[in-house]
């Protein structure tokens, strides 16, 4: 088919591009670079920010994970951008919009700065090791099914895109928790779980059938909601797994109720199915915890 690329190519590709992320993160475990601060006034309190060697060695790598799926979107099937008029051959690759190839980097960038803090959290090489030969092959499985997921036309893309979405909410409760958990000031974790929402909105709104300015929009809204939960949840005395899981359910059931309104098919029966979802596991939580 004209514009396809060969698999082994394609193969090659990924596999260049996984191989950089797991040397970088290993030699961030090894080298050394100085820190830099920052002080910030923000609403007549000083922040320091602290840009550690790690810190900078993530911001190099999440550039080259996105640069690299970026090429891998754009060199991927023949097939028209989801509201987009182009339908000829090989048209996916030249004209596909930026703001739509960007919603695919979210989920790869947020395994990778987790496998780097990972890797930096525990003392012993073999350790090391493993946790990044882990994070290889996840992000290669993850990055896989995304490619697969992009042709909307692909029989395994119901079963693939169900496995993103497990793995996006999986990795949305262990970053609400760990966020939360972590008692920040409200300035922090509210835009904690605003930024970690938000990118993770992305990936789950990303196969609609609609243009790219409304996955990012209703990324953004998505986000905006879920800052304004935590930063009221931080004013309860709830505990953290009992917070990490109204995040969760909240989370849970707005995104499901914006893909249901993206894919044209949000009616009254679907958001009470999606509150009933919601006030059940509210009661189940605060009947355990």
């Amino acid at each position: 088919m004209a514009g396809s690329q060969p698999l082994w190519q394609r193969d090659e590709r990924l596999g260049i591009l996984v191989s950089m992320v797991m040397l970088a993160v290993l030699l961030s475990a090894i080298i050394a670079l100085p820190s830099t601060e920052f002080v910030l006034d923000l609403f007549g309190s000083e922040l320091t920010l602290r840009f550690t060697g790690p810190v900078q060695i993530l911001v190099l790598v999440a550039v080259l994970v996105c640069a690299g799926v970026d090429a891998l979107v754009r060199q991927r099937w023949p097939r028209a951008v989801p509201g987009s008029t182009v339908n000829r051959p090989g048209a996916l690759a030249e004209r596909a919009p930026l703001p739509y190839r960007a919603a695919y980097y979210s989920l790869p960038t947020m395994l990778t700065a987790i496998g780097l803090v990972l890797v930096h959290s525990v003392q012993w090489w073999g350790y090391r090791i493993a946790t990044t030969l882990f994070l290889g092959l996840l992000l290669t499985a993850v990055i896989s099914m995304q490619l697969a997921t992009h042709d909307l036309d692909t029989r395994a893309r119901r079963t693939l895109r169900l496995a993103l979405n497990a793995l996006a909410y999986a990795l949305a409760l262990a970053l609400f928790a760990l966020i939360f958990g972590a008692r920040l000031r409200s300035l922090l974790s509210a835009t904690g779980i605003l930024t970690a929402s938000g990118l993770i909105s992305l990936e789950l709104y990303r196969n609609s059938e609609t243009s790219a300015w409304r996955i990012w929009l209703y990324a953004g809204l998505t986000a905006l909601l879920m800052g304004e939960l935590t930063w009221a949840l931080n004013y309860t005395a709830y505990s953290t797994q009992l917070a990490s899981g109204v995040l969760l359910l909240a989370f849970y059931a707005l995104t499901g109720l914006v893909q249901q309104l993206l894919w044209g098919r949000l009616t009254s029966r679907v958001v009470g199915e999606y509150v009933g979802v919601l006030v059940a596991g509210l009661v189940l939580l605060i009947a355990l915890l």
